[in-house]
């Protein structure tokens, strides 16, 4: 059991490892990039159920538009994490 334990362990600390390291390489290789402010278009936010594995009951969808060396983007890409 004590070994089971200490394999599983090992795996953990292995992936929060690797975790750690490209969170860091990411910041590393963005930390120099220049700020631009942007607007958003629209929202929709859907009230439903996603699915049983998250506790999220609701949808994002948004679109936004920013300027960058002169040259108008629009995205609909974002990354939310959830801060308890």
């Amino acid at each position: 059991m004590n070994i089971f334990i200490g394999f599983f362990a090992l795996i953990i600390g292995a992936g929060a490892l690797y975790a750690a390291l490209a969170i860091s390489k990411n910041r590393k290789k963005t930390s120099g990039w220049e700020r631009i402010s942007g607007k958003l278009i629209w929202k929709k936010i859907d009230l439903k159920k996603l699915s049983a594995a998250t506790r999220a009951n609701y949808r994002i969808y948004l679109e936004y538009e920013y300027l960058f060396q002169g040259k108008d983007y629009i995205g609909t890409n974002y990354y939310a994490i959830e801060l308890d």
